[in-house]
């Protein structure tokens, strides 16, 4: 079943030019490495806590969550509307399974890594109506979230 998902495009939207010419959508912690590497949730959330000791346990909490969602649960079909600040600015739709750009790529100059083979029917800009106050790099989006979009 199709999910949808609403995905920060980075400060001021600085990502979009990338997700769109690169056809992808990606998060733009290029500091992580290959999150294939990890059996289960519980790994990568040990691997995340010796990364960044120092961070709070809700905050831990959000970004593992983040990070699994992106590596398992966005899948081929699944439509991500691309958001900077409040308006939403692009709607893709996931063309392939999770991927990975090494730092040693020439790609990753480019391209932010983990990251998702995405396609850009459905460009156009959205208001949120209602502030939804996604700090998230990435969160799902269910039916009442529809609410607070309005499509041009």
């Amino acid at each position: 079943m199709r999910e949808y998902w609403l995905l920060s495009s980075g400060k001021d939207g600085e990502l979009w030019p990338t997700f769109w010419n690169e056809k992808v959508v990606a998060l733009g912690w290029s500091v992580f490495v290959d999150l294939r590497q990890y059996a289960d949730r519980n790994a990568l959330d040990q691997a995340y806590h010796k990364q960044w000791p120092e961070a709070k346990p809700g905050q831990r909490r959000n970004n593992v969550t983040q990070l699994w969602s992106f590596r398992e649960r966005v899948r081929k079909d699944d439509l991500i509307f691309v958001r900077s600040y409040g308006a939403i600015i692009g709607i893709g739709e996931v063309q392939g399974d999770y991927d990975f750009v090494p730092a040693t790529s020439p790609l990753r100059k480019r391209l932010y890594s983990p990251y998702l083979d995405a396609d850009y029917p459905h460009i156009s800009t959205c208001a949120l109506v209602v502030p939804l106050g996604w700090p998230q790099a990435i969160a799902r989006l269910y039916p009442f979230d529809f609410n607070a979009i309005q499509f041009a």
